[in-house]
């Protein structure tokens, strides 16, 4: 099914077709690590989103671009399931083929607890795929709608790196409660947390405990988050955030035009400048997930 709408998006909405297009000009290296690697894109087709103004005023003046009265009219809709509450759309800025956006219905602010289980459903219903939410403030560039998004398993490395470090029994239970259990570990470069668990109750009342544990003067902590399901059992792995940009954000000299997501922090760095992704180093990655994350328990 999703195949269909996909290639039928890619028939009918030029816009998409030329951003799945452009994926083929990008360019890709690996930087390895202790444990983990971090793959590196060269994307500058992304550096709208990359360089986008998240400031409330700048949002509040904008016209939501995933309320359907907003949207392109080529630009359709597959319901998720049969509640309603959420939609599957085509990205037309992809980062990876296949990339989708999974938008509320309603314009309701960017927050995971109260639609964690459209988020498991989407992980169940989207079995060959990596579903991610990035927090207000973590790389959503739509902190006023609700939303997640979805590319296809095995693009992003953390979870896998995550699963290796688990059966290996190099990670700490910090929780557990039913049917879940919640894990962390530091030992990827960044702090990441992993709730896994066969039922919607049980890893939302973990991920509240989890929040509890974080703290935040917000609705929710900031975090980037990262789900995957198999036969009923569901993943979700929780980076928590310390800030939304590195320190040396920016295009000029000395600096680096990085804006961590659920993309960058699940292993991926998405680069729209070529001179940056040319000199990007190891260093420098570490350097952003120290700014942006936490390399230890906060």
């Amino acid at each position: 099914m999703i195949d269909d709408f996909w290639q039928m998006q890619m028939r009918q909405w030029p816009m998409a077709a030329a951003g799945n297009a452009a994926l083929g000009l990008m360019r890709t290296r690996r930087l390895a690590f202790d444990g983990f690697e971090v793959r590196l894109q060269f994307n500058p087709a992304r550096i709208r989103s990359t360089a986008a103004d998240v400031r409330a005023q700048a949002i509040a003046s904008r016209p939501c671009f995933l309320c359907a009265a907003h949207r392109p009219a080529e630009q359709l809709a597959l319901a998720l399931d049969g509640s309603g509450r959420f939609e599957i759309l085509v990205n037309p800025y992809p980062i990876f083929d296949r990339h989708l956006t999974i938008a509320a219905t309603a314009h309701t602010p960017q927050l995971l607890a109260p639609y964690l289980p459209d988020m498991l459903a989407a992980a169940r219903a989207l079995g060959s795929h990596t579903v991610f939410f990035n927090g207000a403030g973590c790389g959503a560039s739509a902190p006023d709608h609700a939303h997640f998004q979805a590319v296809p398993r095995g693009l992003l490395p953390l979870p896998s790196e995550y699963a290796a470090l688990a059966a290996a029994g190099l990670v700490d239970t910090i929780d557990a409660h039913a049917d879940a259990v919640l894990t962390s570990t530091a030992r990827l470069g960044r702090l990441a947390c992993r709730i896994e668990g066969r039922s919607a109750d049980s890893i939302g009342l973990l991920l509240r405990r989890l929040f509890a544990m974080l703290g935040s003067p917000g609705a929710e902590p900031p975090i980037n988050a990262l789900c995957e399901c198999d036969d009923g059992l569901c993943r979700l792995i929780v980076v928590p955030r310390r800030a939304m940009r590195p320190r040396r954000y920016g295009d000029g000299p000395g600096r680096l035009m990085v804006s961590p997501a659920s993309v960058e922090v699940g292993g991926v760095f998405v680069v729209p400048i070529e001179s940056h992704f040319e000199r990007i180093t190891p260093a420098d990655v570490l350097e952003v997930f120290a700014d942006c994350c936490y390399t230890s328990w906060p």
